[in-house]
């Protein structure tokens, strides 16, 4: 695994990834696959990123069903998602086949607030696809599970969600008020 000592942990993500997967570790293996897809992403390897966060799906769907592990799946379907749409944009078949997956498993969800990226990514999708009416609900749902928080930078991209559908559903004085 280290052909250079010198090399720091961050950059053998993918090789200890691969050593956990064969150990066993299914839980190790998962977040090292992660954080090598994560670092792929920050260098722009979006095919890269994609085949880990995919390696990493498939580990995720071998643990027990728990929303733990919808939740989990949830987020590397949507970081997948984000590296297919930079490489193969929004109307590519396999783009599309991720998101129906998030569409298909949130329902399932806990409302967590690790749950909002989750949301932020699919009512992009919807929004960028001129899905308007799911879009809006979706920004709805984001809204509401962001209610009673006081980060601004959790509350902005939700009124931004929510004002934007809402002007694209001709909604304008809702618009305004979220967009302000």
């Amino acid at each position: 695994c280290c052909e250079n000592p010198q090399q720091t942990l961050e950059e053998q993500c993918s090789e200890l990834a691969y050593h956990y997967g064969r150990s066993g570790n299914v839980g190790k293996a998962i977040e090292y696959l992660q954080r090598a897809g994560e670092q792929a992403m920050h260098r722009s390897a979006r095919t890269e990123a994609s085949n880990h966060f995919a390696q990493a799906l498939e580990l995720v769907r071998t643990l027990p069903h728990t929303t733990t592990r919808i939740n989990q799946e949830l987020q590397l379907l949507i970081v997948m998602g984000a590296a297919l749409t930079a490489s193969k944009g929004y109307r590519d078949a396999e783009v599309e086949r991720v998101y129906e997956e998030v569409r298909e498993l949130l329902p399932q969800a806990e409302e967590t607030p690790q749950l909002i990226p989750v949301l932020m990514g699919l009512w992009r999708f919807t929004s960028v696809r001129g899905e308007y009416q799911t879009a809006h609900a979706i920004a709805g749902r984001l809204r509401q599970l962001t209610q009673g928080l006081q980060e601004t930078a959790v509350l902005l991209p939700a009124h931004f969600a929510l004002g934007y559908s809402s002007f694209r559903l001709g909604q304008f004085h809702e618009a305004r008020e979220h967009l302000e």
